[in-house]
């Protein structure tokens, strides 16, 4: 096994057990699995931009992270409906849901850890 190979499993690994764990990966962890992922296209551009425009749902929007399940429950105890979105950092988002007053919802995610919830 090359050395870009063996480093490449030791991040793989490390980022894999942070988010058995629910441990933020640290920033240098992220560019190292970067680095072996190859070049970003423009649509990962597009995402992250859509994620930085998004704004954090009300608290009337409520939230249980069960880490363990990897799983997000999410409710709107609003008294309109919401337009919400999970945002799962190193893993992909739910849709956008169009949640009406008294509405729950669940996200699975398999890999990553939730970040927050926000409006779309």
């Amino acid at each position: 096994m090359s050395t870009s190979a063996k480093t490449a499993a030791v991040v793989v690994t490390a980022l894999t057990a942070l988010t058995v764990l629910s441990l933020p990966p640290t920033a240098s962890a992220q560019a190292a699995v970067g680095a072996f992922a190859g070049p970003a296209s423009g649509s990962v551009s597009v995402t992250i931009a859509e994620k930085s425009a998004a704004g954090t749902a009300p608290a009337c929007i409520h939230r249980n992270n069960m880490p363990l399940l990897k799983s997000v429950l999410v409710s709107n105890w609003c008294n309109k409906a919401m337009r919400v979105k999970v945002i799962v950092r190193v893993g992909p988002d739910s849709g956008c849901w169009r949640m009406h007053s008294g509405n729950v919802r669940y996200h699975d995610y398999h890999v990553g850890y939730y970040q927050k919830v926000v409006t779309c």
